[in-house]
This record gives C-alpha cells, structure tokens and sequence, in this order.
C-alpha cells in the first residue's frame, strides 16, 4: 500500500495483509489506529464491511513476539471516511 500526503507530496510504503473480522464501521470505509506506547499508528484500512487490510509493522510485531501477553486491548480509534 503507499500512503501519500496531501501538503508535502510525500509518500511511505507499508506492507499489508488481509485484514481480519468485519470493518467497525460497518459498510462504510474506514481507518483504524491503535495506541503504541506514546503513538497511535495506522494498523487498517477498510473499504467495506468484508475488504480491508491489516497494516504490517515488522519492528513492532517483532516486540510483540517477544513481550508476554497484555493484559489489557491497546486503545483504539477508528476514523470513518465521509465520502461525497
């Protein structure tokens, strides 16, 4: 996937898989981050209730092979596009 800014031009690449389960906005498209440390990073994109993809950040899914499991969900905000 390659992510592209609106004000700079820039872009990033990032590795993605399918995602699983069912996008938490239902039909419409939608971002999802979840709260890393001091962050929240992009971790899916769905463009409908069954298509979206799981953002893969090989450093942090390296620290989470190696950390005991969490007690607690990561916080999550999930953004629903507005399309016109």
């Amino acid at each position: 996937m390659t992510i592209r800014g609106l004000d700079n031009g820039g872009a990033v690449f990032a590795l993605t898989v399918s995602a699983e389960g069912s996008d938490p906005a239902g039909e419409r498209p939608a971002l999802v981050f979840v709260r890393d440390e001091n962050r929240y990073r992009l971790s899916q994109v769905w463009e409908s209730s069954d298509e979206g993809l799981a953002v893969e950040d090989p450093a942090i899914v390296a620290r989470q092979a190696k950390a005991e499991p969490a007690t607690t969900a990561a916080p999550t905000v999930v953004l629903v596009a507005n399309l016109k």
